[in-house]
């Protein structure tokens, strides 16, 4: 029975690692899925962090599959010009700090795609998103074994 148990937890790790790929969800969404699942949250943490990075090499790369290359009325419309600027004056402790935010939608793959855009070094660019993630990961895990210890 014991095995049982042990194969259904690998199983929703697997269902959290590729929840994290998913942008919008990454990180922060699939620990909340893991506290669904009832699974141990450091362990769920590590595999959150890691499943969050495999796209930022993909979207640093560009190509098909990230962003593509970067035009003028693309850098100048919405959300993607402000972060520009602001992460080309501060470089990629800006980037860290973005992605280090602890909300749903600000993470590796808007941090990726805004490095891509502001054309930042992307071995430096993947090192502080990774950073970042592992940051927001952190807190998130913090707040909700905090929670968890209250009530």
């Amino acid at each position: 029975m014991s095995l049982t148990l042990h194969i259904g937890n690998i199983w929703r790790m697997i269902v959290v690692f590729f929840s994290s790929i998913l942008p919008f969800c990454e990180s922060k969404g699939s620990i909340l899925i893991a506290n669904m699942f009832h699974l141990r949250l450091v362990p769920s943490g590590i595999v959150s962090s890691a499943g969050a990075f495999v796209p930022v090499p993909f979207i640093l790369k560009g190509g098909r599959f990230g962003v593509p290359e970067k035009t003028e009325d693309d850098i100048k419309t919405g959300k993607r010009a402000f972060f520009k600027k602001i992460v080309q004056q501060y470089g990629w402790i800006a980037l860290l700090a973005i992605t280090a935010i602890p909300c749903t939608g600000v993470g590796t793959w808007l941090g990726a795609i805004i490095a891509r855009v502001a054309g930042l070094d992307k071995k430096k660019a993947a090192i502080a998103i990774f950073i970042g993630n592992c940051i927001a990961t952190f807190l998130l895990v913090a707040v909700i074994a905090g929670v968890k210890i209250l009530f």
